[in-house]
């Protein structure tokens, strides 16, 4: 990367079953014209909960309240 270039990272989980989880980021990384490793941790506890159709339940709104749908 060149000086002042901002880079990316997506990630993407496809879990099969529900899941709870919670990750944290560390990026090592090398300055171009050195050696030296450096480590970079973002401060931040990321958490990721997903889950299955059997969790979903539809809802419908009826005289202002959410009811299960039929």
């Amino acid at each position: 990367m060149k000086p002042g270039e901002s880079d990316e990272i997506d990630v993407e989980v496809r879990p099969v079953t529900a899941v709870r989880l919670t990750f944290r980021v560390v990026v090592t990384y090398r300055v171009s014209d050195q050696t030296e490793l450096h480590t970079l941790t973002v401060p931040h506890l990321f958490a990721l909960d997903t889950s299955t159709s059997e969790n979903w339940h539809l809802y419908q709104l009826q005289d202002g309240r959410l009811r299960p749908a039929p």
